[in-house]
């Protein structure tokens, strides 16, 4: 956020607000989805392998899925 914002001093003061919202949010998707067959969660922080892993199972393939990187910013 202080990236993107640096001359936002509301948002840069609300940080710590703004990151408590955001993990809400999340945890209101997971628990909407939470036995939805149809529903994977990626952390695009876990790489490329351990995701290619994890939508490989999820699409019950036997092929290695390709994740590209087009913008590492």
């Amino acid at each position: 956020m202080k990236r993107y914002f640096p001359d936002r001093d509301d948002v840069l003061n609300n940080i710590e607000h703004l990151s408590k919202v955001y993990f809400q949010i999340n945890q209101q998707i997971r628990d909407l989805y939470d036995d939805a067959p149809s529903f994977i969660e990626i952390c695009i922080d876990d790489g490329n392998e351990v995701n290619s892993e994890k939508i490989k199972n999820f699409l019950g393939s036997d092929k290695k899925v390709a994740i590209k990187k087009l913008n590492s910013t």
